[in-house]
């Protein structure tokens, strides 16, 4: 991904901008001024909690000797979006990325049995981190043109290194007026966006079966690896699990065991009553069975 994203910034004019997403580092801002890149960070100051400013995004307009020093960053592609304007404008592009820092997305429905509030606002305020590559990436192909016009404000195009691999998206001569205010996405556009997080999940889950398991997946075509992922999230969501990790590893166990893994009143009772939650029990049984595995001198 690395290689493809700097294949793409090869071809743009210098300078160019990156957002730079700072929780993905202990200190950024610090990290930034050793190779002489100085950042301008995208949220402000709020009650004195500088933990906020210092692990939100920073913008950076780079030359093309500051570009090869933050290219050489480790992992630095996992937490860039680059941003391409004709005309480099610096406070310009400050100013629009930050009409950007929240959405609004379509408010939760009322909880199952509860009568539904007429005064309840059909729109709630979110977050949206256009500064992690992983999330625009998957937003891009749900927008309308007139959501991307509003997204690009004054680039002309952005390119990004998600788990896709390395993209470029440019605008367009065609797109209209930019949507005013903030960005509002719709049901059908968080239905999308749902199942592309849950394609990606799937595609991830798998790549760590086949590292981690490469017997029991042999004989496994791509499809039929992510439908029996796709089986397994379903049987370990009704057992409690939430997080991808928590999903894998059970994926993992099932994998392992043909299917019989969840199908025991003690395995459930462990994952129901375990301290933590599932998706702490589950890795504590993991970590459990290896160890009573390793002991004996067996493998999985």
């Amino acid at each position: 991904m690395a290689a493809g994203l700097a294949d793409i910034l090869a071809e743009w004019p210098r300078p160019v901008f990156a957002v730079l997403d700072g929780a993905k580092y202990d200190d950024l801002p610090a990290l930034l001024r050793q190779i002489d890149i100085e950042a301008r960070a995208l949220f402000l100051e709020y009650r004195g909690n500088a933990g906020i400013v210092r692990a939100g995004p920073h913008l950076a307009l780079l030359n093309e000797r500051r570009l090869r020093n933050l290219l050489r960053i480790e992992g630095i592609e996992d937490a860039a979006v680059f941003w391409r304007v004709e005309a480099p404008d610096e406070p310009a592009l400050y100013r629009h990325l930050r009409t950007l820092n929240l959405v609004e997305i379509p408010a939760p429905p009322p909880a199952q049995g509860a009568a539904p509030d007429p005064f309840a606002p059909a729109q709630r305020t979110v977050m949206f981190r256009h500064w992690d590559p992983g999330v625009l990436a998957m937003i891009l192909p749900v927008l309308t043109p007139a959501q991307r016009a509003r997204l690009f404000g004054p680039a002309a195009a952005l390119a990004v290194a998600a788990p896709e691999g390395a993209l470029q998206a440019k605008r367009r001569a065609d797109w209209p007026e930019p949507a005013r205010g903030r960005l509002v996405l719709d049901d059908g556009q968080m239905q999308a966006l749902s199942g592309a997080m849950t394609a990606r999940s799937h595609r991830a889950i798998a790549s760590c079966l086949r590292d981690a398991a490469p017997e029991h997946t042999r004989g496994m075509d791509e499809a039929g690896l992510l439908g029996f992922i796709a089986r397994s999230e379903a049987q370990g969501r009704a057992l409690g699990l939430n997080t991808e990790r928590g999903l894998g590893r059970f994926s993992y166990l099932m994998l392992l065991t043909k299917g019989q893994f969840s199908g025991t009143a003690e395995v459930r009772a462990a994952l129901a009553q375990g301290p933590g939650g599932p998706d702490e029990a589950i890795k504590s049984m993991m970590q459990a069975m290896a160890y009573i595995m390793s002991r004996e001198g067996r493998s999985w």
